[in-house]
C-alpha cells in the first residue's frame, strides 16, 4: 500500500501518520474480513473490525492523534474492508471510502 500510494511522503509533507496494516494470512494470500469476503480471514471468522478498534485506540493514546479526523482507505479486499469499517463503525472514520 505503501508503494502504491506513496502517502508516507504525502505524510511527511503534510503532517499526518500513514499506517498500512496488513491482512491476515500467508503472505500471497493476506485478506481483511470484509464480512462478505475475502479468502483466508473470512473463512476463519478474523476478527478485523475488533483489530482497527484496538489499533485506533492505540494509536489514540501513544500519538497526537485527532480521532475525528482518521479515514481507512485499501485495495481489493482492503477496499472491501474499508467500507465494511464504514458501515460498522462509522462513529471512528472521519469520511466514508
Amino acid at each position: 500500500m505503501e508503494e502504491v500510494t506513496g502517502f508516507s511522503d504525502l505524510a511527511e509533507r503534510e503532517q499526518f501518520i500513514a499506517v498500512y496494516p496488513d491482512g491476515t494470512g500467508p503472505a500471497d494470500v493476506r485478506s481483511w474480513n470484509a464480512g462478505a469476503c475475502c479468502s483466508f480471514a473470512l473463512e476463519r471468522g478474523v476478527d478485523d473490525v475488533a483489530f482497527v478498534d484496538e489499533l485506533l485506540d492505540r494509536l489514540i493514546a501513544d500519538y497526537s492523534v485527532d480521532p475525528r479526523r482518521i479515514y481507512a482507505t485499501g485495495f481489493l479486499s482492503g477496499g472491501m474492508f474499508a467500507y465494511t469499517l464504514a458501515i460498522e463503525r462509522p462513529e471512528r472514520f472521519a469520511a466514508p471510502p
